[in-house]
């Protein structure tokens, strides 16, 4: 529990940066978290940031080696949190083109695939996806 408070802080302070130093409220975090589409170019943009931030998008491409290391780190006493990010990473990766100019459309790819792979088996949330993603850059 106190795992995930730590990471839904860093990723607050990743969505400020990301727009631009405006302050992010926690109901903002919560709903960040949630497995859901981004609605329009401005919501896949702050995926597409929040993504670069902890380097699971690089250069316009989805890393989803990088992403799956950064799950190992987060969970190392969890490894069946590991390996249901695993399998979501591994399903992800044949819906998801390996390279887009366009970051903000390849946040909202991402998302799509995470979303419809996360409908389809349970106990799985957005927020412990992208939890892996933030560890793995954290400062320490």
């Amino acid at each position: 529990m106190f795992q995930a408070f730590v990471y839904q802080e860093l990723l607050k302070e990743t969505i400020k940066k990301c727009q631009n130093g405006r302050d992010v409220t926690d109901d903002e975090v919560e709903e960040f978290t949630k497995p859901l589409v981004p609605k329009n170019e401005e919501e896949r943009c702050l995926v597409a940031c929040v993504f670069k931030e902890y380097k699971v998008i690089i250069d316009g491409h989805f890393d989803p080696v990088n992403a799956l290391n950064v799950a190992k780190v987060v969970y190392k006493d969890y490894p069946d949190k590991v390996e249901r990010i695993k399998d979501v990473l591994d399903h992800c990766g044949e819906d998801i083109p390996s390279h887009n100019d366009n970051e903000c459309d390849l946040a909202g790819d991402i998302m799509k695939c995470e979303v419809k792979y996360l409908n389809s088996i349970p106990k799985m949330t957005s927020l412990e996806f992208l939890a892996g993603s933030m560890a793995a850059t954290a400062e320490p």
